[in-house]
């Protein structure tokens, strides 16, 4: 990484995904709002090429799962994928057990960029600061009361990491 890149992370924790593994090193966090942001870092250990169907997967960046349910029930996240020599970011969202993608945009390695997930009864709501605003994907669970829980990176679906990925990351609110 360039010296001005290493400036940027020293405030930013790092979340590691060993190679082999799928989580990232983190604990539990209970949310209390339906709004939470983040300005990411993706470094050069983003970029994964698997030798199988497995490439398509989308690897998890940050969500949350709500209404005292798993994420596999009912969450939104942010998801990437290393595609076409591109880091590509999307919408992720489980729905009643029912998963949803959506694109949101491509984003440079290396580069600080802050990420936005929000709710209403009816959306959950994707920004990208200076690429996407408030894109909506369907929410079908209204509860109002509940465990909301932070969901931190995660890599695969069905293959772990390929080698060691580093995500940088600083919470806003």
């Amino acid at each position: 990484m360039a010296c001005e890149t290493q400036d940027m992370i020293t405030p930013f924790e790092r979340y590691t995904i060993k190679e082999g593994d799928h989580y990232s090193d983190h604990g539990i966090h209970e949310l209390s709002h339906r709004k939470i942001s983040f300005q990411v870092i993706f470094d050069d250990t983003c970029k994964n090429v698997i030798d199988d169907q497995d490439q398509a997967d989308i690897n998890k960046l940050f969500g949350f799962s709500e209404c005292n349910q798993t994420h596999h029930d009912n969450s939104a996240r942010f998801g990437w994928r290393w595609s076409q020599s591109a880091l590509k970011i999307y919408g992720y969202v489980y729905n009643n057990g029912a998963r949803h993608d959506t694109f949101l945009a491509k984003i440079k390695l290396n580069t600080s960029h802050t990420y936005t997930l929000e709710m209403d009864d009816d959306n959950y709501y994707f920004t990208i600061e200076g690429y996407v605003d408030r894109i909506p994907m369907k929410r079908t669970n209204t509860c109002t009361k509940g465990i909301y829980y932070l969901l931190y990176p995660y890599f695969g679906g069905n293959t772990p990491a390929p080698h060691d990925i580093n995500i940088y990351m600083k919470r806003l609110y």
